[in-house]
């Protein structure tokens, strides 16, 4: 409430028949102060989007070299189409991780002009250490940018260092810990030389004057953002804590551990939880198989955790299986049994079937090979199998038991189940796809739906 007086304060200070200050010097002054740094060394943006464009397309031409990781916020790149330079893209380790001595390696061997990434990471909360980043600016020529947007969550900035290299930019923004997201306000800090460049090739009014007064106000506040700051890094602690006990329930899902404002995760139903989330008006960002949850207030966090225990709880399936057979006379009698007990194990966690989506079908492509599933959980047992495998095996696993397994799940957990292959020329590739759409099917069907009453009009399944 506070901080809106001083908006209005400063909002009737405004002549809004006035041009604003081309170089936004008391926005400038009040960042630099915040940061405590050389406000000759800031150049206020109309976002990092600005700058992003702004700087690609005055430092690098057309057929210079830039080098951005991957996976990394995606503008970077998109940029760099419209400057028409060569954009090549640095992969990072299965960690999510950047190897510095390797990237650095690329930059020389490769001769690139400038390199641009986010530290911490847009999207997945990773980051170098500040000794890192040092090793990478020194150890090579071309540009280096850092954009720091969600540094203020970390403590490994390289801002008080930006005098001491001549091939350093580094972004900020007032987007993340500031909260001012409609303000459109980032900063490009650089040694005096290069800013000076900035400022010459910008356009003369880019910042607005009621964003330049309203963002003066914000890093006034000193001690308004140091407590932001550190209720949002403690609601990001107990969010990554809740997910990682989550995980251990669940082999399908990875926490990375993040020094964001948000937690980064990896899982094979990731489309289900995000569908599952936003039924309960929570919305979160989807990256194929990756999930980005932010950290919002103490009770936005634990309306997460609540729902992604309730989803881990109900929508999952935790199995442990342990099988012995007759593999040296053939393979039936196991696959088949293998399909008798886990119909059972179905049939019996479900128990009256109450609250369930009941209905669940999806289609499965595995390279050339698509397969549909769709299930009905109805009590009633039936199979309709419908797929052709132009080999007869797929290394010691006989093709032909696909139907038996199926046949032996279905009739054993009380279900009705149709599976088809729509087409494929590898039966490794169908009987996997085969197996993964049921197994897709099953977890749509057994979702809770909140009711309290199996879907029937029976009232029991």
């Amino acid at each position: 409430d506070d901080i809106r007086a001083q908006f209005h304060k400063r909002l009737d200070e405004i002549s809004f028949n006035r041009y604003p200050d081309p170089l936004a010097e008391r926005l400038v002054n009040s960042f630099a102060e915040y940061y405590n740094i050389d406000p000759e060394c800031v150049t206020a943006g109309n976002g990092s989007d600005e700058l992003i464009f702004l700087i690609e397309s005055a430092f690098l031409q057309k057929g210079d070299k830039m080098l951005v990781v991957a996976p990394d916020f995606s503008m970077y790149n998109f940029y760099s189409s419209i400057c028409e330079v060569e954009c090549d893209s640095f992969i990072k380790n299965e960690n999510l991780d950047i190897d510095v001595d390797a990237l650095i390696e690329k930059i020389n061997r490769d001769k690139i002009d400038m390199v641009i990434f986010s530290n911490p990471c847009n999207p997945t909360g990773r980051g170098i250490t500040r000794a890192q980043a040092e090793k990478l600016v020194s150890s090579v020529k071309a540009l280096v940018i850092l954009d720091e947007a969600y540094m203020d969550f970390w403590t490994e900035s390289l801002l008080d260092k930006i005098g001491d290299y001549s091939n350093l930019i580094i972004f900020r923004t007032a987007s993340k810990l500031v909260g001012a997201a409609a303000l459109r306000l980032g900063f490009a800090v650089a040694d005096p030389t290069i800013s000076r460049a900035i400022k010459a090739v910008k356009s003369p009014y880019n910042v607005n004057s009621v964003s330049q007064a309203f963002g003066e106000v914000v890093y006034k506040n000193k001690d308004f953002l140091q407590n932001r700051q550190k209720n949002i890094v403690n609601n990001k602690n107990i969010l990554y804590n809740g997910l990682v006990e989550i995980a251990e329930s669940r082999q399908d899902l990875k926490v990375f551990e993040s020094v964001a404002n948000f937690v980064f995760m990896k899982t094979d139903c990731s489309r289900e939880i995000w569908e599952y989330l936003k039924a309960k008006s929570i919305v979160v960002r989807l990256m194929g198989e990756y999930l980005r949850i932010t950290a919002g207030t103490e009770h936005e966090v634990d309306a997460v955790l609540n729902a992604l225990n309730s989803f881990a709880t109900h929508g999952g399936f935790g199995l442990t299986v342990s099988v012995k057979g007759d593999l040296h006379v053939d393979e039936h009698h196991t696959v088949e049994d293998t399909g008798i007990v886990l119909g059972q194990a179905f049939a019996k966690a479900l128990g009256d079937k109450g609250s369930i989506d009941r209905f669940g079908s999806f289609y499965v492509p595995m390279d050339e090979a698509l397969a549909f599933a769709s299930v009905d959980v109805s009590g009633r047992p039936f199979l309709v199998f419908d797929a052709d495998f132009p080999q007869e095996r797929c290394g010691g696993y006989d093709c032909a038991m696909t139907v038996e397994f199926m046949r032996a799940l279905a009739f054993n957990a009380g279900i009705t189940l149709h599976l088809k292959a729509l087409y494929g020329d590898n039966s490794h590739h169908i009987t996997e796809a085969l197996y993964k759409a049921a197994a897709h099917a099953l977890r749509l069907a057994v979702r809770p739906n909140g009711s309290g009453q199996p879907l029937s009009t029976k009232g029991v399944l």
